[in-house]
């Protein structure tokens, strides 16, 4: 799941990357996760999830508004998985798609 609150003194985004642990493919125990992608230059280090005690990987990032930010989540360092409420998917050209994060030019 995806959360996006505008921070107007900034003029940023703040995005709440979630994954569930239920949403996980059946039988696979999620030890890491990271959020691999655009912001982070698709460094599969650079942004660990944290695991709540509610079983949700969870990381908070700023983005720029106007822009389009593409991402997957990396599960144990070996597995690509969507996010399944993002804003669009586009094909990342090795027969899969990346999931998408849109963030506006400005708040309403």
């Amino acid at each position: 799941m995806l959360r996006k609150r505008y921070i107007r003194c900034s003029n940023l985004w703040e995005v709440t990357f979630e994954l569930p642990e239920f949403e996980l493919p059946r039988g696979l125990e999620g030890e890491s996760v990271h959020l691999v992608g655009d912001p982070n230059n698709w460094d599969r280090r650079a942004t660990p999830m944290k695991r709540g005690n509610n079983g949700v990987f969870r990381t908070t990032l700023e983005l720029e508004p106007g822009k389009w930010y593409e991402f997957r989540y990396l599960i144990n360092g070996e597995l690509w998985f969507n996010e399944w409420h993002a804003d669009a998917y586009v094909p990342d050209g090795k027969g899969g798609d990346n999931c998408v994060v849109v963030t506006r030019a400005e708040a309403d």
